[in-house]
């Protein structure tokens, strides 16, 4: 997570959630899973004792490789909303789409985690869907996909502390614009255990 972010404790009984200590520009990513990350496969998973397959599932997200990644920092905490302070920049960074103000919640849309199955969703942001999961139709996608692109956009100049930590290493070069920002189709539609389109 970034730097300048903390755990704290929501009033709502959600339990924790992150928010931002100090302002943070659209286009900074604020999340990228990196080395210390555990990284397991379906057949790990699956493999793993109660209670800590429970712990798993619901710290954890299943990205497009039908990989199940469990975070070691504060991103196992993120909460959802279906109007996110974040999206994913590929598999494994998510910039922030607009500036971040101190106390605000750091939040993503778990649609782009490939939940195991639906989720009811009382978010309570405006154009709340009320249920998280399943394929997510692509006017939706390419709509997140203009904003990731305008987040990328505005990056230029900024500080990106979370860039040597990024396992992904086409993060720096999306963010510098010379590369394209990869297809939002692939990280939030990919069927579980295959590559997206």
């Amino acid at each position: 997570m970034h730097p300048d972010t903390e755990l704290f404790a929501r009033t709502d009984g959600v339990g924790l959630g992150v928010r931002a200590t100090a302002p943070i520009p659209r286009g900074t990513l604020l999340w990228v899973r990196d080395a210390m990350d555990v990284v397991l496969s379906a057949d790990a998973l699956a493999a793993l004792p109660e209670p800590l397959l429970g712990v798993a599932r619901r710290l954890g997200y299943r990205n497009a490789r039908g990989e199940w990644i469990v975070c070691w920092d504060a991103g196992k905490h993120v909460n959802h909303s279906c109007s996110p302070t974040m999206r994913g920049v590929g598999h494994d960074a998510m910039i922030a789409l607009a500036d971040v103000a101190p106390g605000e919640e750091i939040t993503c849309d778990y649609a782009e985690c490939n939940l195991d199955e639906p989720l009811a969703c009382c978010c309570g942001a405006p154009g709340c869907r009320g249920s998280i999961g399943g394929p997510v139709p692509e006017p939706v996608w390419r709509g997140w996909q203009r904003e990731v692109e305008a987040a990328v956009a505005a990056s230029a100049g900024s500080a990106q502390p979370l860039v040597p930590c990024c396992v992904d290493p086409h993060a720096a070069s999306v963010l510098a614009g010379e590369r394209p920002v990869p297809p939002l189709a692939d990280v939030a539609i990919a069927p579980w255990g295959q590559e997206g389109p």
